[in-house]
Formats: structure tokens, C-alpha cells, sequence
């Protein structure tokens, strides 16, 4: 990853000059397009308040800003970290929802576990994307009625099995081919790369630049804490499999750097959607119950003249971020058409036979007035 960004960096230099703003400027269009994929894979994975929680936190975070004058490649492998969240977050997702055949979902884990293969190859943080591809098995599964069953137990085996394969294939070729060229055995590569992950492992307060943001991470793992509380209520939380799951490979070491090259952001990044996620549950967890409520009581008013009124005054009451929930088909709580009943005409009085007669001869003179 350092070769890589030294090569973008002399890129940028070649257009932009010579010049230490370059490389400030280089920094800063970084961060902007790492900003604009958080906040589209948070999205995909957590929910748009985590995504906000998110997004905001990492443009307003001290460390951040100050990473903008200390020129890295952490940023640029971040970019690329998204990239590969987005992709296995997406696919995980669309597999749950039953929508590959299963040629093509083996198709697709192959190309995700190779490009998350060749992230690893940059830096060994990206290994923790496969975590992903676990909620193929153990994610809420979602299939209609008149769609074919191909997310079994054997399916979501075979995808997560097929991932790991190309994964390893990809690493161990790239590390193989690095250590030929380099004069070096596989084996001594591999230990040497692990050996810096462990060494570069510290906790936040001890490496710079994170120290600036103790007291913010402070208020993200608070926020954070909310999430406990979504565990406890049965039934009542959105399914953040994907995203959970990367946050438990995580936890044994909480604020801490990861990486090869001593990563920091992807840690504030975890922390961040956490707490939005913890915001989310403590504001909007209680929704499922009162959408039930509201269908329960449009479903008991339904046939009856107040139906309209009820489906109003729900409409009025449901929450902003309803269209996040799944969808549940309910009967339709419109009243039904009245049946037609006939009626015969009445009149006050009756109209004579010679008064029916509504034919009157008009003088070819006469256009205006009737005698």
C-alpha cells in the first residue's frame, strides 16, 4: 500500500507541482472520496442514521483534520477497504434476500473473496472483510412466497467456503510472487507481515494522531452502549448481521490500531457506526411495535365508516425512517365498495300524458321565443 500511494502521490505531483500543498491537496480529495463511500456503505450495511453518525464524526474528528498534513497512504487503503465493505456488504445482503441463483452466488463470493485476496495483500486489515460473508449463514434470511429456496445450509457453506478458497489463493499467490522478487522464502514474508501487525497493534492513547480524539471516542463508545439495550428487546431491532459481525472480529482489541502499517481510521470508523447504531435502537427501536399497533387498529376499523380516519391519523403517526423496516403486507384497510341498491323514482305529483310532450313546431322565422 505504501508503493501504491507513493506511485498516486507522483502522479498528483506531476500535475499539481512540486510543492508540499500538493500533497496536502492530494490528502484532502482522499479523505473527501473516503467520506462519500462511509456514508454509502454505512448506509448499506447500518441504516442512514448510522451513516450520518458516521460521516459527520470522521469530517469533524480532530485526528482526521490533522491527518491532512501528515501525508500516508492510510487513507488510500481506507478507500479501498470501502470499496470491498460495500461489495461483500451488498452482496451478503442480496443473498439473504434470495436474490442469486446459485451459480451466480458462487460467481460473486469467488470475486469477493479475490478482491478481498488482493486488499489483504496491501494490508492484512482488509482478512477482516471475510467476517462478512458469515451472515450469509447465520443473517436473516427473507423469501416470498413464489420465489425458489437456494439460500439452504449446504448453499451458505458453499458461498463462505468459496470466498475463503479465492481469498487465500489471491494472498498466498501475491505473497509468493512478492517474496520471489524479492529473494525471500514464503514463510519468512508471511511471519514478517504478522509479526508487524502485532507490533503495530497499540492502544489509541499511545500513537499519534488518535490521541486527539480520546474524549470524542469517549462519547462514541457511550453512544455506543445503547446498542446493549436493542439486544433486550425481542424482536424489536433491525438485522445489522453484516455489520455486527465486523464489529465483533473487532472487540478484542477496542480502540486500537490495526494493520501492518498501524491503521487508526478504520477504528474510529467501527466506534462511530456503533454509536449510531446505539442511536438508532434507543430512538426508533420501539417502531416495529407501534407499526404493529397501528396495523392492528386500521385492520379492526376496516369495512366501517372510520377506516379513512384511522389510516390518516397512522400516516400521521408513523416514524420518518419507516421505508428502513421490512416490509409486511397487511389487508387492505380501505372500506369496500356498498353494494348497489335499487330504487324506485317518487314524485309529489303526477305529470300529465299531454304535458310529456316535449316536440314543440317552431316557425322557420321563430329561433328566439316559444308561444
Amino acid at each position: 500500500i505504501g508503493d501504491l500511494y507513493v506511485a498516486l502521490l507522483s502522479f498528483a505531483l506531476s500535475f499539481l507541482g512540486n510543492k508540499a500543498m500538493s500533497a496536502v491537496f492530494l490528502q484532502a480529495v482522499l479523505q473527501v472520496i473516503a467520506l462519500v463511500l462511509a456514508y454509502v456503505a454505512t448506509r448499506k450495511l447500518a441504516g442512514r442514521l448510522a451513516a450520518c453518525v458516521a460521516s459527520a464524526y470522521l469530517a469533524g474528528s480532530f485526528a482526521c483534520l490533522r491527518m491532512l498534513f501528515i501525508p500516508g497512504p492510510e487513507w488510500l487503503f481506507f478507500i479501498l477497504y470501502l470499496i470491498g465493505l460495500l461489495a461483500a456488504g451488498s452482496f451478503v445482503k442480496g443473498y439473504c434476500a434470495n436474490r442469486f441463483p446459485r451459480p451466480a452466488a458462487l460467481a460473486v463470493s469467488a470475486v469477493i473473496g479475490a478482491v478481498t485476496g488482493a486488499l489483504a495483500y496491501l494490508d492484512v486489515t482488509a482478512a477482516s472483510l471475510l467476517v462478512i460473508m458469515l451472515a450469509a449463514a447465520v443473517g436473516k434470511k427473507n423469501k416470498q412466497a413464489e420465489m425458489q429456496k437456494r439460500s439452504s445450509a449446504g448453499m451458505s457453506a458453499a458461498v463462505i467456503l468459496t470466498a475463503v478458497l479465492v481469498f487465500a489463493g489471491v494472498y498466498c499467490g501475491a505473497l509468493q510472487a512478492c517474496a520471489h522478487a524479492g529473494g525471500a522464502d514464503f514463510a519468512g514474508c508471511l511471519a514478517g507481515r504478522l509479526q508487524a501487525c502485532y507490533d503495530n497493534s497499540y492502544i489509541l492513547s499511545l500513537q499519534q494522531p488518535y490521541a486527539a480524539d480520546l474524549y470524542l471516542m469517549g462519547g462514541l463508545v457511550f453512544f455506543a452502549l445503547f446498542l446493549v439495550y436493542a439486544f433486550i428487546r425481542n424482536g424489536k431491532t433491525q438485522n445489522y448481521m453484516p455489520w455486527l459481525l465486523l464489529s465483533l472480529a473487532a472487540a478484542p482489541a477496542p480502540l486500537a490500531v490495526y494493520g501492518e502499517h498501524g491503521f487508526g481510521v478504520l477504528s474510529l470508523y467501527v466506534w462511530a457506526v456503533l454509536a449510531g447504531l446505539g442511536l438508532h435502537n434507543c430512538i426508533f427501536g420501539s417502531r416495529p411495535k407501534v407499526m404493529k399497533t397501528m396495523i392492528e387498529q386500521i385492520n379492526t376499523a376496516a369495512g366501517t365508516d372510520s377506516a379513512p380516519e384511522v389510516v390518516q391519523e397512522a400516516a400521521a403517526a408513523a416514524p420518518v425512517e419507516s421505508r428502513e423496516a421490512e416490509t409486511v403486507y397487511i389487508e387492505n384497510p380501505l372500506p369496500l365498495p356498498k353494494k348497489h341498491v335499487r330504487r324506485d323514482m317518487d314524485y309529489q305529483y303526477e305529470v300529465p300524458e299531454q304535458d310529456m310532450k316535449y316536440d314543440i313546431d317552431i316557425a322557420p322565422d321563430d329561433d328566439f321565443d316559444i308561444q
